[in-house]
């Protein structure tokens, strides 16, 4: 089980004479899952990248 505040990034990898990739970030793994899964089925390479967030600064009421 994971602690903390996490980010889902979908990479996705797009072919042609000029390959791009693009970066979708989301809250939930769900929906980063169905965007790579869509991918893939296009023929894309397509990947989940999970991060974790620190936070280094702000408001400290609480």
């Amino acid at each position: 089980m994971l602690n903390g505040l996490y980010i889902v990034v979908a990479e996705v990898y797009s072919p042609g004479a000029e390959p791009r990739y693009r970066r979708r970030f989301y809250a939930g793994l769900a929906a980063a899952q169905r965007h790579v899964d869509r991918a893939r089925m296009d023929g894309k390479d397509a990947y989940l990248l999970i991060g974790q967030v620190t936070i280094v600064g702000g408001d400290t009421r609480g």
